[in-house]
């Protein structure tokens, strides 16, 4: 919503206020909760916990490393009020009654797309990969797509991977694979 311009206010006010649900999950492994307030002023990098910032203890724990403009969420998990990066909080506008106007706020152009693409694998590849010996730094530059790679000639086809048919107990009917060599 903040890249269609919608205010900060607008978008507490809607999460807050404006939804008959207000369920939300957190990362990192997809507790469902209820999202109760928003501070923008409040930031992990700032915020004080038993050994440190919310941001060091999230990148120590789980190998999360928070967007310098994250701010808090306090969400209730089992009527316990706890305070999330709001970066790891997800609200879901699948079952929202919106308008079509409604629910384009929502929608990005493909250039705005391409553009926070660029961004998100800048933000996943700044640091260098180690493999054993061996440190691969990245420069990320700008995408292509996989038409323009077959273009140049990088690569020579492309497509989607089906998914193996399994065969079941009394075919299909049970809840253990059969012996897959036998099929």
């Amino acid at each position: 919503m903040l890249a269609k311009d919608v205010s900060l206010d607008e978008i507490k006010d809607f999460i807050i206020n404006g939804r008959p649900k207000r369920l939300v999950k957190v990362t990192p492994f997809g507790i469902t909760g209820m999202l109760i307030d928003v501070e923008y002023d409040r930031k992990p990098y700032m915020e004080p916990i038993a050994n440190g910032t919310l941001a060091s203890y999230w990148l120590e724990r789980y190998g999360i490393r928070l967007p310098e403009n994250d701010f808090l969420a306090w969400v209730d998990i089992e009527k316990t009020p706890l305070k999330y990066p709001a970066s790891q909080v997800y609200i879901s506008t699948k079952e929202l009654p919106f308008t079509h106007q409604q629910r384009s706020t929502f929608i990005l152009s493909p250039k705005r797309e391409k553009e926070l693409t660029l961004q998100l694998a800048k933000t996943l590849l700044e640091e260098p990969l180690k493999i054993g010996e061996l440190t691969v730094p990245f420069q990320v530059d700008c995408l292509v797509t996989l038409d323009e790679l077959r273009k140049e000639g990088k690569i020579q086809e492309y497509g989607e991977l089906s998914l193996p048919e399994l065969r079941f107990f009394n075919n299909g009917i049970g809840l253990r694979p059969s012996d897959m060599k036998k099929y």
